[in-house]
C-alpha cells in the first residue's frame, strides 16, 4: 500500500496558484452572468473594471492576509496527533536534540500535566490562526480602501444599472451567480478537509519519519509552524495563551461586502 502524502508533499507548490486559479475562475463566471443579465451592453463594459478591481483585491486580501498553508497543515497535525509526535520524541533522543536545536521548547512541553493534552489538543484545533496584518498605517488605509471600493462597485452597479433601463427584478442569472459562489466555497472546504485529513493520516503513521523530513533544509518554513504551534499547545497546557484578534481577511471581506450595500443604497437614493 502506498504511503500517504506527508506535510512535505502534499501542495508544496500550489498555495499562490490555487488563490489565483479559484479567484479567475470566479472572475470568468461573473463576467459571463453579468454578459447575459445586461441588455445594454455599455452596462457591461461600466461596470467589468469595478468586476475586476474588487476581485483582483480581494486575491491580494486572500494571498497577503489568509493562513500559510504551512500553518494550516501545523496547526491540523498539533491539533490532531500530537500525542503521536510526543511520542516519538520520548523514544529518540536524537530526534528530539534535533528540534530542540531547531527551536521547539519540548522539555517545557513533556514536562506538562499529560492529563490536559488532549483539552489542549482540542481547543488549538478550533482557534484562531496568527493574525497576519499590514505593518502601521497600512493597516488602517487598507480597511479604508477595502470599504472605499466595495462602496464603489455597489455604487457604480446601481446608478449604471438605473441609467440604462434595466428590470428592476433581480434576474435569474444574479440567483445563479450567488449558487456558483456557495457552490464553489463548498467543494473548495471538502477539498481542505480531505487534505488535512491525509496529512493528519501520514503523522499518526509514521511520525518520526515525518519529523526527521521536516528537518531538511528546504522546509524551513513548515518547520517553524510546526515549533510555533507547538509552543502555542504548551501555551494551552498551562493556561498561558493569550486570546487572539480575529482574522484581518473576515475584517476586509467584511467591510468590502458592506461598503457593496452601502453603495447600492446610497445610488438607490440619488438615481
Amino acid at each position: 500500500m502506498p504511503r500517504p502524502p506527508s506535510v512535505i508533499h502534499v501542495d508544496q507548490e500550489t498555495e499562490r496558484r490555487n488563490a489565483r486559479l479559484q479567484y479567475a475562475g470566479l472572475l470568468a463566471v461573473f463576467g459571463v452572468l453579468m454578459y447575459l443579465t445586461t441588455s445594454d451592453k455599455r452596462l457591461y463594459l461600466a461596470l467589468v473594471p469595478p468586476l475586476v478591481a474588487a476581485l483582483g483585491y480581494r486575491i491580494w486580501a486572500v494571498e497577503r492576509f489568509s493562513p500559510l498553508l504551512a500553518q494550516h497543515y501545523a496547526r491540523a497535525v498539533v491539533g490532531h496527533a500530537a500525542e503521536a509526535l510526543l511520542a516519538a520524541f520520548r523514544v529518540d533522543s536524537h530526534l528530539t536534540a534535533a528540534w530542540t536545536h531547531a527551536g521547539a521548547d519540548l522539555r517545557r512541553l513533556q514536562s506538562l500535566p499529560p492529563t490536559r493534552l488532549a483539552p489542549a489538543m482540542r481547543v488549538l484545533s478550533t482557534e484562531a490562526f496568527p493574525v497576519r496584518r499590514l505593518p502601521g498605517l497600512l493597516h488602517h488605509l487598507n480597511r479604508a480602501f477595502s470599504l472605499a471600493l466595495g462602496a464603489g462597485l455597489g455604487l457604480a452597479f446601481m446608478l449604471f444599472w438605473t441609467w440604462s433601463g434595466q428590470d428592476t427584478r433581480i434576474p435569474w442569472q444574479i440567483w445563479l451567480a450567488f449558487a456558483v459562489v456557495v457552490v464553489f466555497r463548498l467543494v473548495v472546504w471538502r477539498h481542505n478537509r480531505r487534505q488535512v485529513s491525509r496529512i493528519i493520516g501520514a503523522v499518526r503513521a509514521d511520525p518520526r519519519g515525518e519529523l526527521l523530513e521536516l528537518l531538511a533544509p528546504p522546509w524551513l518554513h513548515r518547520r517553524q509552524a510546526l515549533i510555533a504551534e507547538l509552543d502555542r499547545l504548551a501555551d494551552h497546557i498551562d493556561h498561558t495563551a493569550r486570546p487572539r484578534p480575529g482574522s484581518e481577511l473576515r475584517a476586509v471581506t467584511l467591510l468590502l461586502a458592506c461598503g457593496v450595500v452601502l453603495g447600492l443604497v446610497v445610488g438607490a437614493l440619488i438615481r
